[in-house]
């Protein structure tokens, strides 16, 4: 179920009581199925949701004079959009890399559900800081780092993120339909623009 994704990364990282677990599968949640670069959440827009991820990647971009910046890539058990609960107009494009599969959150339901739990409200911030960690280090990768270590830095860390919270690298690297898309993303990672990456 799609708030197994979330409930089991941020047990994994701060634990969680059965009634926060319970407060995570009670939140309303719709499922949506995203096509390759389907955009997800428009650029300008004004969120009215957060997005889990639930199967597939998706990227962050901003497109400036025609060229394409990923700016970080998301797995499932991510909610990319998490900052949407504090900064709700969207200065970047969300877009799905490869089919995916998200559920859809509105900012008021999680709301009601966060002030109803202190620790929910300490691991969702908590992820945030590290989105932002990852950030800094992306940063660092694309501006000191050439080509083939960035290619090798990326396949590493999306390695360990997808073990982390369970996705096998071994099944998720090896299946088919994943290798254009994985081949797509380390492409993207060594470069600094591209064409622009969407629908």
């Amino acid at each position: 179920m799609p708030h197994r994704k979330i409930s089991d990364r941020l047990q994994a990282a701060v634990g969680l009581s059965a009634a926060d677990r319970n407060l995570l599968s009670a939140v309303p949640k719709t499922i949506r199925s995203f096509a390759d670069r389907e955009v997800m959440v428009r650029g300008g827009d004004r969120a009215a949701f957060c997005t889990l991820l639930v199967d597939g990647f998706a990227i962050r971009q901003k497109i400036v004079a025609g060229k394409n910046q990923i700016l970080a890539v998301y797995v499932p058990g991510d909610i990319p959009d998490l900052h949407a609960l504090q900064f709700p107009i969207m200065d970047h494009e969300l877009v799905s890399a490869g089919p995916t599969t998200a559920a859809v959150i509105s900012l008021a339901n999680l709301r009601v559900m966060l002030q109803r739990s202190y620790a929910l409200t300490n691991a969702f911030w908590r992820d945030t800081l590290i989105d932002a960690s990852i950030y800094r280090e992306w940063v660092a990768n694309v501006g000191a780092r050439d080509a083939s270590a960035r290619v090798a830095h990326f396949l590493c860390e999306l390695a360990t993120r997808l073990e982390i919270w369970g996705w096998w690298i071994t099944t998720r690297f090896a299946s088919p339909s994943r290798k254009p898309t994985l081949l797509m993303l380390a492409a993207c990672r060594s470069c600094t623009s591209i064409a622009p990456y969407s629908s």
